[in-house]
């Protein structure tokens, strides 16, 4: 459907082509798709606003009513018949699904009651609106230079509106809870440096204040003078208005604003620290090393993580004197300071992959302290050295008495000559005793990614410690081949319940439709299980058939709320037009996480005015509703952000081109 109603449509000649080009792969007969597409046209309202080459017919609302949220942009959807129930203990060979029709949505799962899953649209809940028909002469893809040659443009039209929730973003970080504050740092990441840097500074400004005030309680003027002068720098470089005037007023790499955020190194606030960190790993200047690296050896995982990798980055990026930057990293590590410090340090060496920093690894891999040596064979393992190289550093490691050392030798070497020692070793690992070297050699399995991994992995899955099984689990995860896959299909009825969704969920992620029938039939036994049922009904959606919609949409109204969260997830997966009706019913869903699941796709589908509802929950006083609507605008953000995730979105897309905001932003880089 996206080929036929958006990029058969576009004004670039190439897209066009190309398009084409992919139906006539797919066997679709050309010539019929664009009579049907010229009959459509014909039938549709006249009303002004373009879509391509294509016309957007008005929402359609009764006196007194807001318009279907979102609306069609390509035209009225067919009525779909509505969604049956499965059959539970039907006769063998039958489908899973019988002709039984669908109940209403009640108003317990958030639904409107008496409306059909399918068929009339319902109205938008408050605070959304359709999205409003582009006016006449608005943009086109030719004049923006192609599908995407405006992204830009699109991200600041998006973050226009962001920008009214960064402050209420910024309230929460003085919140006690650390999951949130996780939320809040990957939603200020995903949202960027243009849009957060003010913020970022004022929160930082805000904290010294208020520290300073308990210290002495006075000889703050000077100090606010200078961090306000900052901010003022910072307002005007990422406000979005004309860069050659931010040019002129200065930028992130000035040394006034570069200081700043060196100097947020020191907050005891782990929003700031990452997003510190975060933009320092972006400037890539070698003076920031030296601040960053007095940071390792805390016991924030998370900061550590983000630490080594900016510090390596900067390593990598620095043309001259990497070797004394190496030294600065090496020689920050003193006697008697946390055993946990130097790993990180061996870890952040190993990324930069230099003649000099292999030298320094081969020597740890004698280290009297196993996570040393563990993280020296990591390193070595991603390093491009010939084969031969590599068993001859890494074969000894094979003997080593520590589990982790152990586990990463075999990974390390799975794929060598010296193969059949390292699967010698992981055979031995399984009947160990031990449930730590059991839990190493799990986390390997998902490492090495082959089909021959999968029964010792199920045998792990069914391990009688909860740490193997996590692993065993999270390697699942990583089994992305499709060999793999389909020697895990075979224990998709297994008697273990967590080894079911396990295979469950790595069918939805292959997104191999093939499985699609095995889905449909585990959905008999899922019935009774909510966690494996909400497995299923997602990775129904990952198989991207539109042929599921009417069995997934069944789910909408289940009493499980992960089951209808993924229900709106799977729909969102599908990425057919026709799913935003149903998306709709979940936006007023009691449960948070299925308004923000909800928002968030119908967002994805171009509905603009969703920002509205995340940002009733991040201001909501609620911890679980601004958890939920933390998660849901990073993701939001992170849709047009990144350019080539906005590409899989064309409704929002043509979205963000209709937006008045755009025509303003395009005129100004034009000239015109």
């Amino acid at each position: 459907p996206i080929l036929k109603d958006i990029y058969l449509h576009d004004p670039n000649p190439a897209v066009k082509f190309l398009a084409k080009k992919a139906l006539t792969n797919l066997g679709e007969d050309i010539s019929a798709i664009q009579e049907e597409g010229q009959a459509r046209v014909a039938e549709l309202p006249q009303t002004p606003g373009t879509v391509g080459a294509q016309s957007i017919p008005a929402p359609i609302a009764s006196a007194g009513q807001v318009s279907p949220l979102g609306g069609d942009p390509f035209g009225p959807t067919p009525a779909v018949p509505a969604p049956a129930p499965p059959e539970v203990g039907g006769s063998s060979g039958e489908p899973a699904f019988g002709a039984s029709p669908s109940p209403a949505l009640s108003p317990a799962a958030g639904g409107v009651s008496g409306e059909p899953a399918f068929g009339g649209e319902p109205s938008p809940p408050p605070g959304l609106s359709a999205v409003p028909a582009q006016p006449a002469g608005g943009p086109t893809g030719s004049q923006s230079g192609g599908i995407l040659m405006d992204h830009d443009i699109m991200w600041k039209v998006a973050m226009d509106e962001f920008r009214p929730i960064v402050p209420s973003l910024f309230r929460l970080i003085s919140s006690e809870d650390p999951k949130l504050l996780d939320k809040v740092s990957d939603a200020t990441e995903k949202l960027g440096t243009v849009l957060c840097a003010a913020a970022l500074l004022e929160a930082y400004e805000r904290e010294q204040s208020q520290a300073r005030k308990e210290d002495d309680g006075g000889g703050l003027e000077a100090f606010l003078q200078d961090v306000s002068d900052l901010i003022h720098i910072a307002r005007l470089k990422h406000s979005g208005i004309n860069p050659a005037t931010a040019a002129a007023m200065g930028n992130l790499t000035c040394p006034e604003v570069l200081e700043a955020f060196i100097d947020m190194l020191r907050s005891n606030n782990t929003v700031l620290q990452d997003n510190a960190v975060r933009i320092l790993s972006e400037l890539s200047d070698p003076n920031t090393v030296e601040p960053l690296l007095r940071l390792l050896g805390s016991d924030n995982m998370r900061l550590e993580r983000k630490v080594i990798k900016t510090v390596s980055k900067i390593v990598r990026e620095t043309k001259t004197d990497q070797d004394l930057v190496l030294k600065s990293i090496l020689d920050h590590f003193k006697p008697g300071e946390s055993d946990f410090k130097l790993f990180s340090i061996v870890d952040a060496v190993g990324r930069i992959k230099t003649p000099q920093a292999l030298k320094h690894l081969t020597d740890w891999l004698k280290h009297d302290l196993p996570r040393v040596r563990a993280n020296a064979v990591e390193r070595i393992a991603e390093m491009d050295l010939p084969e031969s190289e590599k068993v001859r550093l890494l074969g000894p490691c094979l003997n080593d008495p520590n589990n982790r050392v152990l586990a990463n030798a075999v990974a390390a070497l799975w794929h060598s000559a010296a193969q059949d020692r390292a699967r010698e070793v992981m055979l031995q690992c399984l009947r160990d005793d031990d449930k730590w070297v059991r839990a190493s050699i799990a986390f390997a399995l998902g490492e090495i990614n082959e089909a021959e991994t999968v029964p010792p992995l199920i045998s792990l899955l069914k391990d009688p410690d909860p740490a193997v099984r996590r692993n065993a689990s999270n390697s699942t995860r990583r089994l992305v081949s499709k060999q793999a896959v389909a020697k895990l299909v075979e224990y998709v009825n297994d008697d273990s319940v967590d080894v079911r969704i396990c295979v469950v969920e790595q069918i939805g992620r292959s997104g191999i439709d093939a499985y699609n029938d095995v889905l449909h039939l585990l959905m008999i036994d899922a019935e009774a299980v909510p966690r494996l049922l909400a497995a299923v009904v997602l990775s129904l959606g990952q198989m991207k058939l539109p042929e599921n919609i009417p069995t997934i949409s069944y789910y909408l109204n289940e009493d499980d709320e992960l089951i209808r969260a993924n229900s709106v997830l799977a729909l969102e997966a599908i990425n057919d037009p026709k799913v935003m009706s149903l998306i709709n019913l979940s936006i007023t869903d009691s449960h948070p996480m299925v308004r923000a699941t909800a928002a968030k796709a119908v967002w994805r589908f171009g509905e603009i005015g969703a920002v509205n509802v995340v940002r009733e929950m991040v201001e909501s006083e609620s911890p679980e509703q601004q958890s939920h609507g933390v998660f849901a605008l990073g993701d939001m953000a992170e849709s047009v952000r990144e350019k080539r995730k906005l590409a899989t979105f064309p409704l929002l897309v043509a979205a963000l081109r209709r937006s008045p905001r755009f025509e303003q932003l395009r005129s100004r880089v034009s000239g015109f």
